[in-house]
């Protein structure tokens, strides 16, 4: 989905599968499914990459814009249903087996979770931010976890429980991930007065913030220059965070044998360099 030269799954095609192109791809089969599940008449199709719905009495196209009514009537001023409420932008859809439909069909066309409802609104696609790192951070905790002796380990994660208000760990949000991280780092014992960490995660930890907050900085309301500034950080620390947990992960005493041996880095090295910093768009869209 990130990558500019991916071709689509059921089909290929030359150039690049940009936002515009699964943007009338994807309404195409979402208005082409909406009309045959919810009993109204064909005057309404997709096409150009905008909604259409043809006058009752002209048959002239009536556009679907973010600009739009609530209710599209005719803009000829010659037709007798000039002005005349005749279609609604949202229609109500009926619950139906169809839901588990659409969401095979988004994964069919290349993963898209959501897509520009009007063809007009510009958009940018980009890699989910706070999922990446967050499984970052999941990854370095349990790496720090089990380089613990089972007594520490215990210890370890009653006191994380407590500061967290959880029972364990499996039922943490990614984002808590990066909190519960920063606090390791930034206070010493809060684990447990005996319990120490092992040097090696304690370094990939203090990468693995940087590398949170230069993402989120590439991607702010700041200069051009400063996200650029921090997209480069951000490769930076990614290329360095990389082969150091390649190296360890294998130490592993617990989990070695998964062959998870990687961070989920992949995303922050190949992908994400090409829509962020200086490519970023000053002013934020939706």
């Amino acid at each position: 989905m990130l990558d500019d030269a991916g071709e689509s799954v059921e089909e290929k095609r030359e150039g690049a599968r940009d936002g515009k192109l699964l943007s009338k791809h994807w309404e195409l089969v979402v208005w082409s499914l909406a009309r045959w599940c919810t009993l109204r008449s064909g005057n309404r199709r997709a096409a150009g990459g905008l909604v259409r719905w043809a006058c009752r009495r002209c048959r002239q196209d009536i556009v679907a814009l973010s600009s739009s009514a609530s209710i599209l009537s005719c803009v000829n001023e010659t037709c007798l249903l000039h002005d005349e409420p005749q279609a609604p932008l949202l229609p109500s859809h009926s619950y139906s087996p169809l839901s588990d439909f659409y969401r095979l069909l988004g994964r069919r066309l290349g993963g898209l979770r959501g897509y520009p409802l009007l063809g007009d609104i510009p958009f940018l696609i980009h890699a989910p931010v706070l999922h990446c790192t967050g499984k970052i951070s999941k990854g370095l905790m349990f790496f720090l976890l089990t380089h613990m002796s089972p007594q520490m380990r215990v210890v370890a994660r009653s006191h994380i429980y407590a500061v967290m208000g959880r029972s364990n760990l499996g039922e943490m949000y990614l984002r808590e991930f990066g909190r519960l991280g920063a606090m390791v780092l930034s206070l010493p014992g809060i684990m447990g007065k005996d319990v120490t960490v092992d040097g090696g995660a304690d370094v990939m930890l203090q990468l693995s913030q940087a590398l949170t907050a230069a993402w989120r900085r590439a991607i702010g309301t700041r200069t051009e220059d400063e996200r650029e500034s921090a997209a480069v950080a951000l490769q930076l620390l990614a290329g360095v965070l990389s082969p150091i947990y390649a190296t360890l992960k294998p130490l592993d005493p617990i989990t070695k044998k998964a062959g998870e041996l990687n961070l989920y880095l992949h995303t922050a090295l190949a992908h994400v360099r090409s829509t962020v910093g200086g490519a970023f768009a000053s002013l934020k869209r939706m």
